[in-house]
């Protein structure tokens, strides 16, 4: 079980703090839930602490493994010619469903070796850009302007 102050990533919302941990009445039934604030955009969501686990609600990762992930970003790779974008992008997007960092860095990876996105693969982009800086920002422990001009940096 999580604590209050736990820097934890819950999937396709970033990563944020455990503020507190409340006890809810839901539906006439008492339940204790994680009250997270995002590290970005200033949102606050209530996690059910029992079904968290199943949610994917996970610790953000290590400073070590983020530098693997920014390692995963920087790599170039050829895109494949005959891939129709539709099978793209639902591939795409269950891996950003994942959470996972190294998962949404191949996001990033993939969608960058395009020679032309399509609207909604900018917006994908975009998406799994902030997600993963979120999550960045607490590891390398630095800004939010910081760990988006070192994650550019990466990707120019």
């Amino acid at each position: 079980m999580n604590k209050k102050g736990d820097k934890v990533v819950y999937p396709n919302h970033g990563a944020g703090t455990i503020s507190a941990i409340e006890e809810k009445d839901v539906f006439s039934t008492k339940s204790k839930y994680y009250i997270l604030e995002l590290s970005v955009g200033q949102l606050t969501i209530s996690v059910p602490v029992d079904k968290s686990h199943e949610l994917g609600l996970r610790n953000v990762i290590t400073k070590r493994d983020a530098g693997k992930v920014l390692k995963v970003i920087s790599k170039k790779v050829k895109a494949k010619k005959d891939v129709d974008s539709n099978e793209r992008f639902k591939e795409l997007s269950e891996k950003l469903r994942t959470g996972d960092a190294f998962e949404i860095a191949g996001v990033i990876r993939d969608l960058r070796k395009l020679e032309k996105m399509s609207t909604r693969e900018k917006r994908m982009f975009s998406k799994a850009k902030d997600l993963l800086i979120s999550e960045l920002i607490f590891s390398f422990n630095k800004t939010e302007e910081e760990m988006v001009k070192q994650v550019n940096k990466v990707l120019n």
